[in-house]
């Protein structure tokens, strides 16, 4: 009999790469959200910036914030994570578990880094396809231009007077006004 579970509880995971994928997930939120060397990390280089939300006298002018380390723009805390500077950890084996415990939460303030959410997306998106940061900022633009309704989509290009007749000459627009934006 196997002692794989994902075997022995098909009902539960269906697949080896669904239990890796809960052994991940259950790491990630127990061991590293909670890990006492992060959220002194967070203490360590946090500041108070400029309340962005100031709408009336009862909201404090400055709240905690931190400076994101690619974009240098601060934000509050609730805006920013902690990142590993060598990130990509891979977790898909049973073999897999030890390395991936140690390289995640077995870290120092060298291993770690302050990050705004949009820089830490495109940066996990460049380590996974391997490519630069630029070229992951543009894919992420691509992408979330790919999911908008049809009617935004041409929206956009109506906007440029580029052509917007079918799904391939709307992305092929799209490219070439993001092509002339800034990336970041």
């Amino acid at each position: 009999m196997s002692n794989n579970p994902w075997e022995l509880y098909p009902h539960i995971w269906s697949t080896k790469s669904k239990f890796m994928s809960w052994i991940r997930s259950g790491l990630r939120n127990s061991l590293w959200s909670r890990s006492p060397i992060k959220l002194e990390f967070i203490k360590k280089y946090r500041k108070k910036i400029k309340n962005p939300k100031i709408r009336n006298l009862r909201n404090k002018a400055e709240i905690w914030g931190a400076e994101c380390c690619i974009c240098g723009n601060d934000y509050p805390l609730n805006k920013i994570e902690v990142d590993h500077k060598i990130g990509n950890h891979s977790l898909r084996d049973i073999s897999d578990i030890e390395p991936f415990i140690i390289s995640i939460v077995i870290v120092n303030d060298d291993d770690i880094q302050l990050i705004c959410k949009n820089c830490h997306q495109i940066k996990t998106h460049a380590e996974k396809y391997n490519i630069t940061f630029m070229e992951a900022s543009r894919s992420k633009k691509i992408i979330a231009y790919g999911k908008l309704p049809v009617e935004k989509q041409k929206e956009i290009l109506a906007e440029h007077n580029l052509p917007n007749s079918n799904a391939k000459i709307r992305k092929d627009g799209f490219i070439k006004i993001i092509d002339l934006l800034p990336l970041i």
